[in-house]
C-alpha cells in the first residue's frame, strides 16, 4: 500500500468527524483584536468574568441559549471549556454556525 494510506491510520491522527451547524456548533469569528471573546461562568453579563477569553476559530456545540446568550461546550481551539458568551455585540457576530470537521475525541 502507499504511505498516504497508512499513515492515516497511525494513532498520531486525531481521527475527525464531520459536525453541521444543525447539530448545534458554531464557530468564534469575534474578538480577532482583543485575544478572543470574553466568556462569563452564568447567563448573566454581570456574573463572574472567566480569565481566559474563547478565541477566534474555537469551534464549540450549544448546549442552551436565551436571547443572544449561549452556554457552550468546547469542542476545538483555545479558551474556557465551558460558559456563556454573547452571539453578537453592537451589531457584530462574535459566533457564526458551524459546518465542518473537527476532533472527534476533545483534547
Amino acid at each position: 500500500g502507499d504511505a498516504s494510506t497508512q499513515a492515516s491510520t497511525g494513532r498520531r491522527l486525531t481521527p475527525r468527524t464531520h459536525v453541521t451547524s444543525k447539530d448545534g456548533y458554531w464557530e468564534v469569528v469575534g474578538g480577532q483584536k482583543s485575544g478572543g471573546i470574553r466568556v462569563r461562568l452564568g447567563e448573566d453579563t454581570k456574573s463572574i468574568l472567566c480569565r481566559d477569553r474563547l478565541k477566534p476559530g474555537a469551534v464549540v456545540k450549544s448546549v442552551m441559549k436565551l436571547a443572544d446568550r449561549m452556554n457552550y461546550e468546547k469542542i476545538s481551539g483555545d479558551g474556557p471549556n465551558y460558559g456563556w458568551v454573547s452571539i453578537h455585540l453592537r451589531g457584530m457576530d462574535l459566533m457564526r454556525p458551524f459546518t465542518g470537521e473537527v476532533p472527534l475525541f476533545r483534547a
